[in-house]
């Protein structure tokens, strides 16, 4: 015993180790202190806690540095979101608002969330629920976007609260990174060409005490000083981690993410527009339109609601009622997330982490959640479900070939089954392939080369590529590649029928069918938050497709509430 501090070492024979979501189970134990003074207990305290191992991996090659996060000396490709408050007024946030995000994380196969450093460190359940779910937390300190004084009342209360935050963090398995800032270095090195992040106000901070403080009270998981930040330029895509706000930022389109060749990306996004419902309940009837003046302020992005029009227009038809400009808007932003990811997936693991911004909302906000503030998801949470799954099939065109790649996160060799058919919005079968195909473990690689000179007789705005990735005939991922964009797209009238049956209480399955190609079909149950298994999916023609609905209304009740749409 040294100033009423005990040192020692306890040994836990065949440990169940903790794996971050996809790759394992999430055991934790529990270590219990007890004082005994005169043979009664004055003092119990219970410390849950995982056993894990994290490295930071930064290795030169042929682009730069890696930047790798390695679980039990597994590489992890980091697939995930940034976390912001999920209320402006934080007291408020119920413990059912982090169960129901956190879960429906879990469930889009996530394994990350940055907790972003312009927000709070965040409340206990928050950190409970990452471990229970095995998703990793990126842990920024909260600093954001500016200097800081180095006055020595500063700097002592930076340590006091560091410290504190450190301790009482640090037995929290989901944690498997501190950062020191969110984005202090990179603006102040945008502002001051020239000038190097050591120049800046506040730096001691990020390189001196922040490290140290990490390093005294923790020392079991890697420091990095901001989110971006790297060697040279703080945002450079060659090393350390990046963000990416070109695209959107300065109006260029999310095609562009494909020259992105960041290498670990924490910050990149698109706006869509929260669901109807939501912005109903903060609206009169006479703002519910996309540039009434309340709207407007409901994005505080300036020339926000223009981008949302520029990027419609880009892609859909755009929308002019509030209703078609929320659903095409939302579109947009999963065809963009969509976009990036699976670039970046690709590259894996050249590439080796990407969080988009954001996962969650603190506003009714034409914003860059996924899920909206009322814990509605938009379009783009059902495409993460897919974009994030362990396996995926993509396509990557590259001016005269269509690439077709497969990306495994799995841990043994995948051997599936590719399917590959050339098809008319109206059913009809123009080509097809089915091949044997092997994916290394935790690998990515092309798949198939498909010469688009072949097809130059095909209508290119009634036909698509659809790819199936099967093993065993189950499913493990299926995308498309569209010749042009759904604005040009010429799709004959559709008759649209489903069937429903009821599973358990309140559980439904929903089977439609198509006579041709509806694209990007939503189903809604009007005025009620039915929860839906997928949603803002392309039917193919004569494909059924199975819907799980989980509902309080009766079976009756549902067919008649229920609306689909599709472009």
């Amino acid at each position: 015993v040294n100033a009423g501090r005990m040192k020692f070492r306890v040994r836990i024979k065949k440990p169940r180790i903790w794996w971050p979501n996809g790759y394992g189970d999430q055991p934790m134990y529990r270590a219990i202190f007890s004082v005994v003074l005169k043979d009664e207990e004055i003092e119990h305290l219970e410390v849950p806690f995982a056993i894990r191992t994290v490295r930071l991996l930064q290795e030169p090659d042929k682009e730069g540095t890696s930047f790798i996060i390695e679980i039990n000396g597994e590489k992890i490709f980091c697939k995930g979101a940034d976390w912001i408050p999920s209320d402006s007024f934080i007291p408020r946030i119920p413990s059912q608002t982090y169960e129901k995000l956190l879960s429906m994380a879990k469930t889009a196969n996530m394994n990350m969330l940055r907790v972003w450093g312009g927000g709070i460190y965040e409340q206990e359940v928050f950190y409970e629920l990452c471990d229970r779910y095995g998703l990793m937390v990126w842990q920024d300190f909260m600093f954001a976007c500016g200097e800081y004084p180095e006055v020595p009342w500063f700097l002592n209360q930076v340590k006091d609260e560091s410290e504190k935050t450190v301790k009482r963090l640090r037995n929290h398995p989901s944690i498997v990174l501190w950062c020191g800032n969110n984005e202090c270095e990179w603006n102040f090195c945008k502002d001051n060409q020239g000038k190097s992040p050591d120049d800046m106000k506040g730096s001691k901070i990020f390189k001196v005490i922040l490290p140290s403080i990490c390093d005294e009270f923790d020392g079991t998981r890697p420091y990095w000083r901001s989110s971006p930040f790297g060697k040279g330029f703080p945002n450079d895509e060659s090393n350390g981690n990046h963000h990416q706000w070109i695209i959107w930022g300065e109006w260029k389109d999310y095609k562009e993410y494909e020259n992105d060749d960041g290498r670990f990306v924490t910050e990149f996004g698109f706006q869509a527009p929260p669901h109807l419902k939501t912005l109903e309940s903060v609206t009169i009837l006479s703002d519910r339109h996309p540039q009434s003046q309340v709207l407007e302020h409901h994005n505080k992005l300036p020339e926000g609601t223009e981008r949302l029009f520029r990027f419609q227009a880009g892609h859909v038809n755009v929308g002019t009622d509030l209703d078609d400009f929320i659903y095409k808007g939302q579109l947009v932003q999963a065809e963009a997330l969509k976009t990036a990811v699976e670039h970046w997936r690709r590259r894996k693991f050249k590439t080796a982490g990407s969080l988009f911004w954001q996962l969650n909302d603190c506003w009714p906000v034409m914003g860059w959640s996924v899920i909206d503030s009322a814990v509605r998801p938009k379009a783009a949470y059902y495409y993460a479900k897919k974009f994030f799954a362990p396996a995926l099939v993509s396509f990557r065109y590259t001016g005269k070939r269509l690439e077709v790649w497969g990306t495994s996160d799995l841990l043994e060799p995948l051997s599936a089954e590719l399917e590959l058919t050339l098809r008319s919005f109206g059913g009809s079968v123009e080509w097809s392939k089915v091949t044997h195909v092997i994916v290394g473990r935790n690998a990515s690689k092309i798949l198939m080369h498909i010469d688009l000179s072949e097809w130059s007789h095909v209508d290119p705005a009634q036909s698509y590529f659809l790819a199936h990735l099967k093993k065993d005939d189950v499913l493990l991922s299926e995308n498309r590649y569209f010749f042009v964009e759904p604005k040009h797209m010429v799709n004959r009238p559709s008759r649209v029928a489903f069937e429903l049956e009821k599973d358990a209480d309140n559980v439904y399955t929903i089977t439609i069918t198509s006579t041709t190609l509806n694209k990007n079909l939503r189903i809604e149950i009007e005025n009620e938050d039915a929860e839906v298994s997928d949603n803002y999916f392309d039917l193919d023609a004569g494909a059924p497709k199975l819907v799980r609905i989980i509902s309080d209304l009766p079976q009756g009740l549902i067919k008649e509430k229920l609306r689909l749409r599709s472009l």
